[in-house]
């Protein structure tokens, strides 16, 4: 994000300059007659107006995709992940695969990316509540990656944390990723499940969690016919 921040500071200011330079050579040259001294002032005053002007320009950038959605979405092209996530942990039992359903909740801005989430048992019924550490967006290889810390709904239910990793899946090469899935691997039994998910909803969310979560049974039941 902070290249394309850059890039598009660079092009508006040297169009500024530009401009400028074209103002002042239809200034009278007789009101400073010394060339060198007409070039230095000219060469002093359009330097820190063009540093002024490109401050301004990838400051305003960086406010008004704080502010706007679509302008988030133009900077952060194929890395905009921000918005609601549905989808399902997939676990092997004793009697073969089930889902743990989830509700991920990520913002995002133009220095970090927060994740939230729940979790749902087979039976729809609330099982965990996760928060997220060191989270890690890596744009080039398309995953992201970060550390779980989850709380069970359970009384005195231990806290348990997990290693994530997922793959950005996205239709184009500049487009945001539409789904992600990978693994997660729990520290407290060493076990390992796949994770698949895909993006519902902007913010603000039109859906309930109730509906968020019949969204994931049915992403479930598609992706397991």
């Amino acid at each position: 994000m902070i290249k394309k921040v850059y890039t598009y500071s660079l092009v508006a200011t040297s169009i500024f300059v530009f401009l400028v330079w074209r103002y002042i050579d239809r200034i009278d040259p007789s009101i400073i007659t010394n060339v060198i001294v007409r070039f230095s002032i000219t060469a002093f005053l359009d330097a820190i107006l063009a540093y002024g002007f490109f401050q301004t320009v990838a400051n305003s950038i960086i406010f008004l995709s704080s502010k706007v959605n679509w302008a988030k979405r133009l900077l952060l092209g194929a890395s905009f992940i921000e918005g609601v996530w549905v989808g399902y942990n997939h676990f092997e039992t004793d009697v073969g695969f089930k889902p743990r359903y989830t509700i991920t909740k990520i913002e995002q801005d133009f220095e970090e990316i927060n994740l939230s989430g729940t979790s749902y048992r087979e039976d729809m019924t609330l099982r965990t509540i996760a928060d997220t550490k060191l989270e890690i967006l890596n744009t080039r290889k398309k995953t992201l990656t970060f550390l779980y810390e989850t709380k069970r709904i359970e009384k005195e239910a231990p806290i348990s944390n997990s290693f994530v990793e997922l793959r950005l899946c996205n239709k184009g090469h500049s487009a945001p990723p539409e789904r992600m899935e990978g693994t997660v691997r729990y520290f407290e039994n060493g076990h390992i499940c796949h994770h698949f998910s895909k993006k519902v909803s902007d913010f603000p969310c039109g859906f309930t969690d109730k509906e968020l979560l019949n969204i994931a049974k049915k992403f479930y039941d598609e992706e397991n016919r």
